[in-house]
């Protein structure tokens, strides 16, 4: 029996682009936020100085401008930290699985497709206590079932040749006994 597999997206290629596709959002959503804050302080800038010529307006509005400017600088450092760390946390997460999921995924799909050519020496070592380590002894398993069937089926046939040859040799004494026990009646008669 031969595996066939198709022409298909794996699984680890679509949770990249899961992640790309949320990284790219969080992004745009930051740069969003920081275009409307900066529309803001344009707006605030101009009302600053259109206030201008008016000394007492124009210092209350500069206190109120310095602490709007200060606010908006916080928000442009909570907004590129929150962009760097919807970049770094997607890249990890996808690290790491492909690391711990992936990679052991891989190997086990390797072990299938050889024991489905019939290679029945294969063996996945693993100290694993999770679910991907319970289906690979799970296959260490049943290739070893697989393996000692194989053996006692080799045992059996080899069993049935030998008592056949043993059947042969004992229907050829009974044939010779019988043309001996022929010829020599032939001979008394």
């Amino acid at each position: 029996m031969e595996m066939h597999v198709g022409k298909h997206v794996n699984l680890r290629v679509k949770l990249i682009a899961l992640a790309i596709v949320l990284t790219t959002l969080l992004i745009v959503a930051g740069g969003l936020g920081l275009l409307s804050l900066s529309q803001v302080m344009d707006s605030l800038n101009d009302v600053r100085t259109s206030f201008k010529d008016n000394p007492v307006l124009s210092n209350e509005l500069l206190l109120s401008y310095k602490k709007a400017q200060a606010i908006y600088r916080q928000y442009q450092i909570l907004t590129v930290g929150g962009v760097l760390i919807a970049i770094i946390i997607p890249l990890a997460i996808v690290i790491y699985l492909i690391r711990t999921v992936f990679v052991p995924l891989n190997g086990l799909v390797k072990a299938i497709q050889r024991v489905s050519k019939g290679d029945l020496t294969v063996s996945l070592a693993t100290d694993r206590k999770d679910e991907i380590g319970q289906i690979l002894a799970a296959l260490n398993v049943l290739v070893d079932a697989i393996h000692e069937s194989m053996l006692r089926v080799s045992q059996a046939a080899e069993s049935v040749t030998n008592r056949s040859q043993e059947v042969n040799v004992a229907a050829e004494q009974v044939s010779s006994s019988t043309q001996e026990q022929a010829s020599s009646r032939g001979e008394t008669a």
